[in-house]
């Protein structure tokens, strides 16, 4: 995840938490008693965790990138906040958090991507279903791999006053996926990482996936808002 590392500093311009994710999660809450116990892998600089926990939940974020990491420890503003952050490797998680604890569950902005292969994200989702509680949800988004192989000349692109990230998943001839990012800084310097390679996951993926972790139930959205054309939320019970 090198291209992360490159963009820490930009990491909360690039990724805002939308209102469309603050509603979502806020519906999502309301099926799950005082206070919510959330789980974020992947959790960036915490920017979100920061203000669930303000609105009384319980928030664990997990983070391997040791600038994101930091930036997400500043946040606790108190030692009093139901907030942590903890540096820990996805096949830890079953080994050092409460099982059957978390009420919710939440990998976003398709980090799950660089899990690994195929086998080591069932195996991350396998763990996930034991860490929730009973009627608990796993929240994973993830670009919609249909839509862009259907469009493949197809770029995302996020930008602020001071910088511009540019992402576009490219196919391989063999049928894989390969992820290419370029960051673009206001004083020009450019940076880009090619050839990435990404697992595809497609729904039928997911509904495998969640068949295997014993879920019961896979609902899917296109985004947050569900208007999202390029953007697959699913959404595992």
């Amino acid at each position: 995840m090198k291209i992360l590392e490159n963009i820490s500093e930009y990491y909360d311009e690039l990724f805002p938490v939308s209102l469309a994710q603050r509603e979502f999660y806020e519906n999502l809450a309301t099926l799950f008693k005082n206070p919510v116990k959330y789980l974020r892998l992947c959790c960036g600089t915490g920017e979100f965790e920061q203000k669930l926990s303000q609105e009384g939940a319980d928030v664990t974020g997990i983070e391997t990138i040791t600038d994101l990491l930091e930036s997400a420890n500043r946040r606790r503003r108190t030692q009093l906040m139901a907030l942590r952050f903890f540096n820990m490797k996805n096949d830890e998680l079953s080994r050092f958090l409460g099982k059957g604890f978390y009420n919710i569950i939440s990998i976003l902005d398709g980090r799950i991507l660089f899990v690994g292969n195929e086998s080591e994200i069932k195996k991350l989702i396998f763990d996930c279903k034991t860490l929730l509680s009973d009627f608990g949800r796993l929240v994973i988004s993830v670009p919609d791999f249909e839509f862009f192989d259907k469009n493949p000349n197809f770029v995302f692109s996020r930008e602020s006053i001071r910088v511009k990230f540019f992402e576009r998943i490219k196919k391989n001839s063999d049928g894989s996926f390969f992820l290419e990012q370029k960051i673009e800084t206001g004083n020009g310097d450019v940076r880009v990482v090619t050839d990435c390679p990404v697992c595809a996951l497609s729904r039928e993926c997911f509904f495998e996936c969640a068949k295997d972790a014993g879920f019961s139930s896979v609902e899917f959205k296109n985004g947050f808002d569900d208007k999202s054309q390029n953007t697959l939320l699913a959404v595992l019970s």
